[in-house]
C-alpha cells in the first residue's frame, strides 16, 4: 500500500512502471471491512506488491473524492485500476490523465479469487501500455529529460509499504484505520 498522497502514488506508478489500484471508501462499514479483508488475503499479496500500487483513500478527503468522481465514480466505495500514461512532447516528459482500465463493484461477493481475476485481466489486456511507457521513459532519459528530479524520486521510493504481513494482515494500522 502506498504511504503518500494520491499525486505521489501516480508518480510512483510512473517511476516503477506499475498500474494503480485506487480504493476510495465512503465510511468504515461492513462492506469496507469485507473488502479490506479480501485485499489482505495472502493470495493477492504477491500480485499487488509486484505489479500494482495500491492507494486507499476516503471521500472525507475532498481531493481524493473529486479525483474519483472525475474518473466516473458515481457511488462509494469505489474500486478501480488505472494506468498513468506518460508522453514525450517537444522534448518534455508529461504525465497524462490516468486511464480507467476497469472497476469492480464493492459488494458482498468481493472474494479474493474475484479480485485476482480482475487484476489478471488488467495485466493481460493492458501490460502493453506499461511497455510503451517504459520506452517513452527510456527515450526521455536518453535525451537527458527526467519526469521527476532524483531527490523526489528517492523520496517516492521510500513511500511504498507492503500491504501484506506474514499473516496476511494490514501492516500499518494508520493505513488500516482510514487513510
Amino acid at each position: 500500500m502506498f504511504g503518500g498522497t494520491l499525486q505521489e502514488a501516480q508518480e510512483y506508478c510512473i517511476v516503477k512502471n506499475r498500474l494503480l489500484i485506487l480504493y476510495v471508501e465512503d465510511r468504515v462499514n461492513k462492506q469496507n471491512i469485507f473488502c479490506r479483508r479480501s485485499l489482505a488475503d495472502n493470495s493477492i499479496g504477491g500480485v499487488v506488491n509486484d505489479r500494482f500500487v495500491l492507494y486507499v483513500g476516503s471521500v472525507e478527503h475532498y481531493a481524493t473524492m473529486r479525483f474519483a468522481k472525475s474518473l466516473g465514480a458515481k457511488s462509494f466505495s469505489y474500486f478501480v485500476i488505472l494506468h498513468v500514461p506518460v508522453s514525450l512532447r517537444n522534448g518534455t516528459l508529461i504525465k497524462e490523465f490516468p486511464e480507467v482500465l476497469g472497476s469492480l463493484n464493492i459488494d458482498k461477493d468481493l472474494r479474493p479469487d474475484k479480485i485476482l481475476r480482475f487484476f489478471a485481466k488488467a495485466l493481460e489486456f493492458h501490460s502493453s501500455a506499461l511497455v510503451e511507457d517504459k520506452k517513452v521513459l527510456a527515450k526521455a532519459e536518453s535525451m537527458g529529460r527526467n519526469f521527476i528530479p532524483e531527490s523526489i524520486k528517492t523520496s517516492l521510493l521510500g513511500r511504498e509499504m507492503d500491504l501484506f504481513g506474514k499473516k496476511g494482515e494490514w501492516r500499518d494500522e494508520k493505513a488500516h484505520s482510514g487513510i
